[in-house]
């Protein structure tokens, strides 16, 4: 079977990408998302997300550090996937 290679950015989730998001979860879901985006600039969490080619979601992560000062928690991953 032939090799397909499909290059992955990592970045930040920004608000403007939670319209493409709603493969990840039900609306109350993205606001809690959209709420929990204003603790990023507190240092207390990190969402990023996987683009590929031409830049769209279609993975996410959360990363929490209010737990444990010397460690992240990892929790909300989500990959889309076909329906």
């Amino acid at each position: 079977m032939p090799e397909i290679t499909v290059p992955i950015t990592i970045r930040d989730l920004r608000a403007d990408d939670l319209d493409e998001i709603g493969w990840s979860g039900s609306a109350c879901h993205i606001a809690s998302v959209r709420e929990q985006l204003g603790r990023v600039s507190l240092g207390e969490v990190e969402y990023l997300v996987a683009c590929p080619p031409p830049g769209l979601p279609v993975g996410k992560l959360g990363i929490g550090f209010a737990k444990r000062a010397d460690a992240g928690t990892m929790y909300q991953a989500s990959v889309y996937g076909p329906q």
